[in-house]
């Protein structure tokens, strides 16, 4: 065996060992005295050290060598999705510790140790914050900011299952600690801005001077926030099965706001980001039969390319409606979209299902002319807050002001109701607060096109 094959081998290694460490780790945290646990997690760690010294030393003899450097093929998946988790995971544990503290009253780094004394992670972030003044939330500066430089990409990572957003590979920007951002953009492609393009020279020619066509495109920070309410006793009683409940949370509360607003046509306000179908001019459906939506699909790819789009195309539908097209047949009963029947995609363009788009609706946009920008999600739990809880947008009052009688009173009338006292009624809340924008960053008709009416 080579000794790259070797490295090959000791890498795959390591990915299972790691991922059956992280396996003990979580068991262990249910059942923290648990000597059999504790054994068999000694026993990983040794092996991982003994395969870690072992791959270092055929790294250097493969150097000294002088051999022929062969690209180690580990399982990049299996790698990405592991980091991918640690991030993810301690975004989740994060808002868990920050909502224990003040359910018990305890510190936030000792709400770390007593559930993650074995986190390598979470225990580096309580030495961070032990010795602070301990708040109950996880802007502490050291904390977002060393331990989750990545938490905006943690974030959609983390609702990439469920959300249209999550799950497209837009091209990712972070505010960090700046107000705006300026995104560079050119304003057309080829063959419409040809400018930058190369040209062959003759020996001792001057050399062709191109400038592209250029502009920007401005995001902000705008405010998405959520508070999820729990009861005490749930809190309680769900441990350790708290972990998944503050999960599911966080993705089903914030995915279709995310979503509803991602796919509208609304314009960008202060408040809120712009619809990508904002100044798109719909495509309405030719009729449900499989050669009418194939030209339906086909007047949407030719729109987009034409306006310069089209890099990353991917589809986004109602999964109703892309079950219905992967069981339709044509004149001789064999599928007539057989693509959509043996892999999630539609004339080779991925697909994204959402139950937020209407059932009666494709969406078809290009990742790749599409920015977004975010920050880390910061995480307050309460027991002592009122909270207000109209869920319907429409009929919110006003909780602070005048309302519509005399002016300067309040009418009663629009008085914020109801309201939630959590200290009356032993109940917790958990506030996330995350900064988020995006916008197109070309010609509407190349970021995005819609088919509409598909009966």
């Amino acid at each position: 065996m080579r000794i790259s094959d070797k490295i090959k081998a000791n890498q795959s290694k390591l990915v299972a060992l790691k991922a059956e460490l992280a396996e003990h780790t979580k068991s262990l945290e249910s059942d923290e005295n648990n000597m059999d646990i504790m054994n068999d997690m000694d026993s990983v760690m040794n092996e991982i050290e003994v395969m870690e010294k072992s791959t270092s030393i055929l790294r250097k003899t493969e150097k000294i060598s002088s051999e022929k450097a062969v690209a180690v093929v580990t399982t990049p998946a299996t790698v990405v999705a592991t980091e991918k988790s640690v991030l993810t995971d301690f975004m989740v544990k994060s808002a868990l510790t920050v909502l224990e503290a003040h359910a018990t009253g305890i510190t936030l780094s000792a709400s770390i140790q007593k559930r993650y004394s074995n986190d390598a992670v979470m225990k580096k972030a309580g030495v961070i914050v032990k010795g602070q003044q301990d708040p109950a939330f996880t802007n502490v500066a050291e904390w977002a900011q060393e331990l989750v430089q990545d938490g905006f990409g943690a974030f959609m990572d983390l609702i990439a299952v469920d959300s249209i957003v999550g799950q497209l590979p837009l091209s990712r920007y972070t505010f960090a600690n700046y107000g705006s951002l300026k995104i560079p953009t050119r304003a057309k492609r080829y063959p419409d801005d040809k400018n930058l393009a190369g040209a062959w020279t003759a020996e001792g020619s001057a050399i062709r001077i191109g400038a592209a066509t250029l502009g920007s495109v401005t995001l902000s920070p705008k405010k998405l926030a959520v508070i999820g309410t729990f009861s005490r006793e749930i809190f309680e009683r769900s441990t350790p099965n708290i972990e998944s409940l503050i999960r599911r949370f966080m993705i089903e509360d914030t995915t279709i706001a995310i979503d509803t607003q991602f796919i509208s046509a609304t314009a960008a306000t202060t408040v809120a980001p712009g619809g990508v179908l904002h100044g798109v001019t719909p495509i309405v459906s030719g009729g449900s039969t499989p050669d009418k939506i194939a030209a339906d699909l086909s007047a949407a790819i030719t729109a987009m390319i034409g306006a310069g789009g089209g890099v990353k195309p991917y589809f986004i539908m109602n999964p109703a409606l892309q079950s219905r097209i992967a069981f339709m047949q044509n004149s001789v009963g064999t599928p007539a979209f057989p693509e959509a029947v043996t892999g999630n995609n539609l004339r080779n363009i991925p697909v994204v299902t959402s139950l937020t788009v209407p059932a009666t609706t494709i969406l078809l946009v290009d990742a790749d002319s599409i920015g977004i920008a975010g920050g880390t999600p910061q995480f307050l739990g309460s027991n002592q807050a009122t909270l207000h809880e109209e869920y319907v947008a429409a009929d919110t009052k006003p909780i602070v002001g005048a309302g519509t009688g005399t002016a300067g009173a309040t009418d009663l009338a629009d008085i914020a109701n109801p309201v939630r006292s959590l200290y009356q009624t032993d109940s917790l809340a958990l506030r996330m607060v995350m900064d988020l924008d995006w916008s197109v960053l070309r010609d509407p008709a190349a970021s995005a096109q819609v088919i509409t009416t598909i009966a």
